[in-house]
């Protein structure tokens, strides 16, 4: 697919005739415009699939992936179809091997967009993630398994309060915090089965 389609033909599992609640975004493994991919070798984004499906059955969200490896995607590309799609959320799965790319297409996102961060990266550094002046508009770092917590801050953003594992920069202190409150260690390690 040519990468100036229109987001809707590059974004898979939303509803186009509804504005998105959240776009999860696979970043690329590098900038495509600096070196094109050679081969179709990707792997499936199963986790960000999971949140796609636990909100919109769970909270009838209207939630899309856009595979930006998969399509080989240029970081500009990214930013252009997040930004042109307007969706209220961004999610990005912060790994080693995408966190510097995801942090430039993080940077130039529309300001009115949310952005929610979660994957391995944000699990093993995430005091140095919030310090990052690219990732300054996270609202909500969550950490291990995002279905229910995701569900809660499409919401409402200021849930985060309450969720276990939830961090975000806080304007006044501007210093980490981290949610939680209890009765909500449910969200820690749901059960699979309802997953």
């Amino acid at each position: 697919m040519p990468r100036t389609a229109p987001p809707h033909e590059l974004i898979s599992g939303h509803d186009p005739g509804r504005s998105l609640d959240l776009l999860l975004v696979n970043a690329p493994l590098r900038d495509y415009a600096k070196r094109p991919r050679v081969n179709d070798f990707t792997l499936p984004v199963l986790g960000m699939g999971y949140i796609a499906t636990y909100a919109a059955q769970r909270g009838g969200f209207n939630v899309g992936v856009l595979d930006a490896e998969a399509l080989g995607l240029p970081v500009a590309d990214v930013v252009r179809v997040v930004n042109e799609a307007t969706p209220r959320w961004v999610g990005m799965n912060l790994l080693a091997p995408t966190y510097e790319v995801s942090a430039a297409i993080t940077a130039d996102l529309a300001p009115d967009i949310k952005v929610m961060l979660g994957g391995h990266q944000a699990k093993a550094m995430p005091t140095e993630i919030l310090a990052d002046p690219r990732m300054a508009r996270c609202e909500a770092l969550v950490i291990g398994e995002g279905e229910t917590r995701t569900v809660e801050l499409l919401k409402d953003h200021r849930n985060r309060g309450d969720l276990p594992g939830v961090m975000w920069t806080d304007p006044l202190l501007k210093a980490p915090v981290a949610g939680g409150r209890p009765g909500q260690g449910h969200h820690l390690s749901p059960d699979i089965n309802g997953l």
